[in-house]
């Protein structure tokens, strides 16, 4: 999306430098914000997937339904 934004900035309708800037800088700071999202989702679901495999291996029932 960002560079749909660019590319149209650049050939069709040219933004302020001071705007430009703006927009990627808060374009960095989307996907910086996400990145850490994502790590701490994955960081808290992993343990509790892993246990729950852990108990499915102990039950030894592994039809799920």
């Amino acid at each position: 999306m960002t560079d749909i934004v660019l590319f149209l900035s650049i050939s069709f309708v040219p933004m302020k430098i001071g705007t430009l800037s703006l927009f990627l800088t808060g374009a960095l700071l989307l996907i910086l914000g996400m990145g850490f999202f994502q790590l701490g989702a994955e960081m808290a679901m992993t343990p509790l997937g892993q246990g729950i495999g852990r108990q499915l291996v102990k039950s030894k029932n592994l039809i799920i339904t």
